[in-house]
């Protein structure tokens, strides 16, 4: 096993992001019921203040951007061809994608599921606003813990296998537990939303961190081609 060599600040960074992230995935829709119970057009506005807020935090915050060859402007196109040339960024793009889509269930086929297997729809309510708060409380609670413990251990391309690998074994408890009754069904569920969330957890960092090496890595490739 290799330890691994991201930047720890940056890989941190990452981690308390993701709890952030999740930690308004689990409240965001109970703000928005809240909200379009007094009426939809209080949540149109209250969304759009939280965008605009989030606009001008990050018009001060971002540093500005040192432009290379000023003078030199490359059209969309040639950017384009740019980052498809980059295989690496390309397989790497391609395999992220499918953890995404797998990530995602948790807020498709978990609750299609989950509704089937509840039998009414109050059940089946109740069980995916479980399944939620058991993905976003793994995420709140565990991320600085879990991304420590994955860096201490892994390299950054054992780590994201490793997430990967926990997203996809998600999915075999439902399978096994479909046609065994209401409550294994259920309880197989849950354990799919927890690993799906933990396979998350220790994805997202070590996927981000990975982003920006590649994209260091490219930027100095173009920068050296540039240079005279």
């Amino acid at each position: 096993m290799r330890t691994s060599s991201c930047t720890p600040r940056r890989l941190e960074a990452f981690a308390v992001f993701n709890v952030f992230y999740q930690g308004g995935i689990l409240a965001g829709p109970l703000v928005g019921l809240a909200l379009t119970a007094v009426d939809f057009r209080l949540t149109c506005l209250v969304a759009a203040a939280v965008f605009a807020v989030l606009t001008l935090v990050q018009l001060r915050a971002l540093p500005p951007r040192a432009m290379r060859n000023a003078g030199k402007r490359n059209s969309v196109l040639a950017q384009w061809r740019t980052v498809a040339s980059n295989r690496t960024f390309m397989l790497f793009a391609l395999v992220m994608t499918g953890s995404y889509v797998l990530s995602f269930q948790t807020y498709l086929a978990l609750p299609t599921e989950a509704r089937r297997v509840a039998g009414s729809a109050t059940a089946g309510d109740a069980l995916v606003a479980g399944l939620f708060a058991v993905s976003g409380v793994l995420a709140l609670a565990g991320q600085l813990k879990v991304t420590g413990w994955f860096k201490a251990r892994f390299s950054p391309g054992t780590c994201l296998v490793i997430g990967m690998a926990l997203m996809a074994l998600a999915f075999v408890a439902p399978v096994i537990a479909a046609r065994a009754g209401s409550i294994p069904a259920a309880t197989a569920l849950v354990v799919a939303a927890g690993m799906l969330a933990l396979g998350t957890v220790a994805v997202f960092p070590f996927e981000m961190d990975t982003v920006v090496r590649l994209a260091v890595a490219a930027g100095q490739v173009v920068g050296s081609q540039e240079s005279p």
